[in-house]
């Protein structure tokens, strides 16, 4: 139940069979990807529209138009952070349904 000494329980060997864990940031996955999000608000300081993604991510985003709070939007993401992803409106309406395209 340990090591000769009794001090290192057996749960601490390494196992060599499995690699080790991915630590990858999660929001570095969505990297290039054009993601439908829901329009929050604008950052005026910042010049950055706020919105949340389908999977409830903050994606913080920049466009070249005047959007409506509560617009579903595509938007392609450049950036992640470990607390949320920035990017840029797209021109596509690729994806969205049909009733939320603004």
């Amino acid at each position: 139940m340990g090591d000769d000494l009794g001090l290192l329980p057996d749960a601490l060997v390494l196992d060599h069979d499995h690699p080790p864990l991915d630590r990858t940031d999660p929001h570095e996955l969505h990297l290039g990807e054009d993601l439908e999000v829901m329009v929050e608000g604008k950052n005026q300081t910042r010049g950055q529209w706020i919105g949340r993604t389908t999977q409830n991510k903050t994606l913080n985003f920049i466009a070249d138009r005047d959007l409506e709070l509560g617009s579903y939007v595509p938007v392609h993401v450049t950036t992640a952070f470990p607390n949320s992803l920035v990017g840029e409106l797209t021109g596509s309406n690729v994806g969205l349904s049909q009733d939320r395209v603004v």
